[in-house]
């Protein structure tokens, strides 16, 4: 990572961190997210639990994909990964998110436009706050087993053009037209069910 950081001729990198990398040695994570060489990060490893620990300047991350898979992340990380000023493609999957409450908190991912929640079996609820994730188009939501329901704070996201949502028919049921959820996706122009 320190190389990368390094390479002044590099305009676009992207790096896949899997396994038992250690992240938490050296600021190693806090180096990956701040990189202004990095455009891409994927990471499959439970070292990201010092996600928490991150608690540096943000805001000259170039990062603009983020894939986290089977990290294990107890505390909610939305409230860090909402500072990175360039992100647009958010993605948790299988396990990287093992807490039951998550909040993105107002005028966080300001320039978001793909959101992934699938595979989080513990996920019980969600918010979205006002100003948060003001140009989100894309939302899929999967195997999210106790998800009670859509955030309110979707309502007020008015660039949402699709909602998938896969294998969850209760929360299918909830966006349906006659669902207790539909005032908050109504203004979605697809909404997805996949079983």
């Amino acid at each position: 990572m320190n190389g990368i950081m390094n390479w002044n001729k590099m305009q676009i990198c992207r790096v896949y961190i899997e396994g038992s990398c250690d992240l938490t040695s050296e600021g190693m994570l806090e180096k990956a997210l701040t990189c202004p060489n990095l455009y891409d990060l994927r990471i499959l490893s439970e070292s990201v639990k010092a996600l928490a620990k991150c608690e540096g300047d943000l805001l000259s991350s170039k990062l603009k994909r983020l894939n986290l898979l089977g990290c294990e992340i107890e505390d909610d990380p939305m409230g860090i990964l909402g500072k990175l000023p360039c992100l647009v493609t958010l993605q948790f999957k299988e396990d990287s998110f093992v807490g039951e409450e998550m909040t993105c908190p107002t005028n966080s991912f300001l320039l978001l436009k793909k959101l992934v929640l699938r595979g989080l079996p513990k996920l019980r609820e969600w918010r979205v706050e006002s100003g948060a994730m003001p140009l989100l188009s894309k939302l899929t939501i999967g195997e999210c087993s106790c998800l009670e329901m859509v955030p309110e704070g979707l309502s007020g996201i008015s660039t949402l053009q699709t909602l998938v949502i896969k294998h969850m028919p209760e929360l299918s049921e909830r966006v349906s037209p006659s669902g207790q959820d539909f005032h908050k996706v109504r203004h979605v122009h697809s909404i997805i069910i996949k079983d």
